[in-house]
């Protein structure tokens, strides 16, 4: 056995329910700078509104209380300094501590791969974190492997933030063999059914819910969320949620983590809500293990055109660069005119509406067959046209954000980025669209662009360096 760590001092925590965690101050100060995030603010003056820069504290500085899934990362940087920590539970901490996971690990017609398993025991040792795992590699399996290890008593809520994959979780759960399975949200109940199991929800249906019913705060015992990178503001609709849930178990799935190097207080507002990274796959591995088709990476470039050149703006630029230039828009349809004739899948992703319009006119003209997905498209429709788009009966699908994460289709061969960007996030999560393998593929195209105007090459130039850091280039 390894030798205990001798502690300079201890300092003391208190659990005072199931979210928050109470010290003095004194001891508050030993650790309040690991939770410290710098912002900018604007004051207004005469002639123009002036920066201001501020660090601010992940903690509430006055009553000395912080949320309950930055304990981890506390710890950690108190081991640093050679100090230990030593909690208590209150009473009605201890309350809150219901059902716990006891059975192993079984889904209807899967069997769990190795790194699967880890995960999932991960997520069952440390009760909180996030679990970082790319498109395509299963995450979904986990969390129902997670689920499946609680007794049939326990209370489970999973939380999407679309309904495409709103629907698209309650066919998985189904489809493997759980019963009592409710949807909140896009069409479905309105109101949590008390012989319900597991309860499948988007966040801004479930924050009335829970505004509404205080008796929630306790009914969990697990929460998962999806594509927990949007858990990522304690204001927003997740903080609010997550802040009053006190379930014993949170854990999310990601491929897209925050990083305190690219935005501490979405870093920090994560690791409190849920908790920090506690597992992960990365792409490299998921192609080693033969679960993660390759990525090829296409960069086609812009001719530069003189009267977008000239202008000075970024909201002049973005709509004459991008959105209506048609130069760059005929070139996605010739490039998706290619691949169709391959027979390969394409899928194209639009930020603006216009933008999307804008291509299905050009392929009309130049004889390309299309579909345009977008935010008031339907539920039924978007479904269907999943289904045929999956089984390659539609050859390219042109959509908005409602389409930008989550959506399983294994079968897609080629991913157009046709609306630029520079967040990393963002590019991955494009990217992740056609990254699950089949037997029939084992790389996916995606398609970018070589911007030349002001603004727009300097976000080719961060998307590059996405690429280049994931090994893709």
């Amino acid at each position: 056995m390894p030798a205990k760590t001798k502690y300079i001092k201890h300092i003391k925590v208190k659990q005072i329910d199931g979210a928050w965690c109470k010290v003095s101050p004194q001891d508050r100060r030993h650790f309040e700078d690991v939770l410290s995030y710098n912002y900018t603010w604007y004051k207004k003056t005469k002639y123009k509104n002036e920066p201001r820069h501020e660090t601010g504290f992940m903690i509430d500085r006055r009553r000395n209380e912080f949320l309950l899934g930055l304990l981890p990362i506390i710890k950690q940087h108190l081991r640093k300094k050679n100090i230990g920590i030593k909690v208590t539970k209150s009473e009605l901490a201890k309350s809150v501590e219901t059902f716990k996971p006891t059975a192993k690990p079984f889904l209807n017609g899967i069997t769990f791969r190795p790194d699967q398993i880890e995960l999932i025991e991960k997520a069952i040792r440390r009760k909180r974190g996030i679990i970082k795992s790319p498109t395509g590699s299963g995450k979904t399996i986990i969390a129902m492997g997670i689920s499946s290890m609680f007794p049939p008593e326990a209370k489970i809520l999973f939380l999407v933030h679309t309904k495409d994959l709103l629907s698209q979780t309650v066919d998985e759960f189904r489809s493997h063999g759980f019963k009592n399975v409710q949807m909140i949200g896009g069409g479905g109940d309105k109101a949590i059914n008390p012989d319900t199991r597991i309860v499948v929800a988007t966040n801004l249906k479930y924050v009335r819910l829970v505004k509404a019913d205080r008796d929630l705060d306790t009914y969990f015992s697990l929460v998962i969320v999806d594509e927990a990178h949007h858990a990522s503001d304690i204001k927003n609709s997740y903080g609010t949620i997550l802040m009053l849930n006190w379930a014993p178990y949170k854990i999310g799935f990601t491929a897209t983590p925050h990083s305190k190097q690219n935005d501490a207080y979405k870093q920090l507002s994560s690791a409190a809500l849920i908790g920090p990274v506690i597992g992960e796959l990365t792409i490299e591995e998921g192609i080693e293990l033969g679960i993660i088709a390759r990525p090829k990476l296409t960069l086609l470039p812009v001719p530069h055109e003189r009267h977008i050149g000239d202008l000075y703006s970024y909201k002049d630029i973005y709509p004459a660069g991008i959105t209506n230039n048609k130069t760059r828009n005929k070139l996605i349809i010739s490039t998706i005119a290619k691949r169709n004739r391959n027979s390969k899948s394409v899928l194209i992703m639009v930020k603006e509406i216009q933008q999307g319009e804008n291509l299905v006119d050009i392929a009309e003209n130049m004889g390309v067959p299309v579909t345009f997905l977008q935010g008031s498209t339907s539920a039924i429709v978007r479904n269907k046209v999943k289904r045929l788009f999956s089984e390659k009966m539609i050859g390219a699908v042109i959509t908005t954000v409602i389409w930008k994460e989550g959506i399983n289709i294994p079968s897609l061969d080629c991913v157009i980025n046709a609306c630029g960007g520079r967040g990393e996030i963002q590019t991955l999560q494009f990217t992740g669209r056609g990254l699950r393998r089949t037997d029939l593929k084992h790389t996916v195209e995606v398609v970018d662009f070589l911007d030349p105007y002001k603004f727009l090459a300097q976000h080719t130039v961060m998307r590059l360096q996405t690429y280049a850091r994931n090994g893709w280039l």
